[in-house]
């Protein structure tokens, strides 16, 4: 079961939600009507949204609106979320208050004076607020999609592509877009943003501690890094690759193809380091073979099986019937992986020549319905 908490900007109302119903079908949609007008306030109760929705639901989906992207991201609520779409976030309240202070001619130092100064422009500045967004930095880990508007007028455009960048956030800029998307057009244009994200949904898995994803350009270094390891290479059948003519051409085929939502194909990510890789490898009916491999910094940790159990279990809920995956004979450590997922071995076998040497290829599988769990 899932749901999706919709967090409203300033403003706002947890009515709003019910526009984002029709997008979500068969999930049950929540609007948070939060009373909080400070993040030590708003957090709490979107922390507690959070939890009481992951303790019934098991997945929780975020949808965040201007200043409620931001008392979000500082709600501590990261590890919670299977994904966020936020809106127009407000990502550096720090430098917007200060941009505030500039433009009524307000010093930092008049500030922790006076403690509040209200503004001609009938807003109120606090030393305890900025005070306590630069003692409480936001932490964000969650895969997310941020949607902005080029005629921005409250949020900098540099605040949000820097976010994102660090981050590792997908970002959509709508043409003509306000930090208030309100008109049909602007709507349209958001609802087709989440449809389009959601027939994605694949292309993100997570488990307690990994992210699987698509590739981005970000990850190209690390990956070549993995792939030109012969430690990696004793195990996952790879090319070798001469120069970074070839490097670019290898990385850029495997990242279209993650990016390709015909393509059952990810990057494994701890926190946001690329850490390994897993593709399927062939399918015939309704069975597919799937491979993988995780950096030999990361190995005697449990993320392969930890990897291989949300594909498999993703692969399951695309409909395959069985699931399958190959290793070399003098490999076990792969066969054990496949054990922890509760794979069996099959009777095929075959030999296959790799780096000059025959290799003999054992298979295990798993049908739909057998446990995944550790056995």
């Amino acid at each position: 079961m899932e749901a999706v908490l919709y967090v409203h900007g300033r403003g706002g109302s947890a009515g709003e939600a019910e526009h984002y119903r029709q997008l979500f079908p068969g999930t049950d949609v929540i609007g948070l009507d939060y009373r909080g007008a400070e993040p030590w306030t708003a957090g709490p109760e979107i922390m507690a949204a959070v939890r009481k929705a992951k303790d019934r639901y098991g997945s929780v989906t975020l949808i965040a609106v201007s200043i409620g992207a931001f008392f979000s991201m500082c709600a501590g609520v990261s590890g919670m979320l299977r994904k966020a779409y936020l809106i127009s976030p407000v990502t550096d309240m720090d430098g917007l208050i200060r941009a505030m202070m500039a433009a009524e001619g307000i010093t930092e130092a008049e500030l922790r004076e006076k403690e509040r100064i209200h503004t001609g422009s009938g807003e109120d500045l606090s030393w305890e607020y900025l005070s306590y967004v630069r003692e409480h930095p936001a932490e964000w880990d969650v895969p997310t999609e941020i949607l902005y508007g080029n005629l921005d007028s409250l949020v900098p455009f540099d605040s949000v592509s820097g976010f994102a960048e660090e981050h590792g956030c997908g970002l959509t800029v709508m043409e003509n877009g306000e930090h208030w998307f309100h008109t049909g057009e602007q709507m349209r244009f958001v609802d087709a943003w989440i449809t389009e994200k959601e027939k994605e949904r694949g292309r993100i898995l997570t488990t307690p501690r990994l992210v699987l994803k698509c590739l981005r350009d970000a990850d190209r270094d690390a990956f070549i890094r993995m792939a030109s390891d012969p430690r990696v290479k004793m195990t996952y059948m790879l090319p070798d690759l001469e120069g970074r003519e070839q490097e670019n051409a290898f990385f850029g085929r495997l990242q279209a193809m993650s990016e390709d939502g015909g393509r059952f194909v990810y990057g494994i990510f701890l926190e946001r380091e690329l850490i390994g890789f897993l593709n399927e490898c062939g399918t015939e009916g309704d069975s597919v073979e799937v491979g993988y491999f995780i950096s030999p910094e990361r190995w005697g940790r449990g993320y392969a099986p930890e990897a291989l159990k949300a594909a498999v279990e993703e692969l399951f809920r695309m409909g395959y019937e069985r699931v399958t995956a190959g290793y070399f004979e003098e490999n076990p450590a792969s066969r054990r992986v496949m054990e922890k997922c509760g794979m069996r071995p099959l009777p095929e076998e075959t030999d296959i020549t790799y780096r000059g040497a025959v290799h003999r290829c054992r298979y295990y599988g798993i049908e739909r319905g057998e446990n995944t769990a550790d056995s």
